[in-house]
């Protein structure tokens, strides 16, 4: 193998190491792997030719994450946003630690990085294909969950997770058959109403 299939190889042992198990397909598998290995379809669907980067990038943004427990910070959104940023950086350092390791580039390994902290998201298109791909694992795998535990704030919720996404994920969050029906319906009347809404300048 060589380094990018080394790196995504050590990605994928060390997420196999989650205790948590959840049922995918009819089989349980540790949660952290499930993510990440959806992440990886969800990009070669999203931008087939995705640079070297981008596939490490997509495959670690949750890496070893039960690590990082969230219960370990305040509660309230302020200590979510703590919890969320430290995460995202133990990602970040454990994934230089593993690509060095498996002999991937420097070069490589920062641009990876700098994905995976989704620096510079307004202006990065290759953070913006990232952040595609997170809000449609979370949409295949979490939304419908979510939805039943939420109520009536489902709506506040999938409306922010649109607005961070770009008009091919709308795209694909509205035709894939990985995307359970009833939030497909959701999605597609949503992004209906924010369109009406920015024609008429509201």
């Amino acid at each position: 193998m060589d380094a990018i299939e080394l790196t995504l190889s050590a990605i994928d042992a060390a997420n196999a190491q989650d205790p948590r198990l959840v049922l995918y397909e009819g089989e349980e598998v540790p949660q952290e792997l499930l993510h990440a290995q959806r992440m990886s379809s969800w990009l070669a669907v999203r931008q087939p030719q995705a640079s070297a980067a981008q596939q490490i990038a997509a495959r670690a943004h949750h890496l070893q994450r039960w690590l990082t427990p969230r219960s370990h910070f305040p509660e309230g959104r302020a200590g979510y946003l703590r919890w969320r940023s430290a995460a995202r950086e133990r990602h970040a350092v454990l994934l230089g630690e593993i690509a060095a390791s498996s002999g991937l580039d420097a070069e490589t390994i920062a641009r990876s990085q700098a994905i995976l902290r989704k620096a510079d998201l307004a202006n990065d298109p290759e953070v913006a294909v990232h952040e595609d791909c997170l809000c449609l694992v979370f949409f295949e795998l979490q939304a419908k969950e979510l939805a039943g535990n939420l109520g009536a704030t489902t709506e506040s919720v999938v409306r922010k997770t649109l607005k961070k996404m770009t008009p091919q994920g709308h795209q694909l969050l509205t035709t894939s058959v990985l995307i359970p029906v009833d939030i497909r319906s959701l999605v597609a009347e949503l992004l209906q109403q924010m369109a009406t809404a920015e024609a008429s300048g509201a």
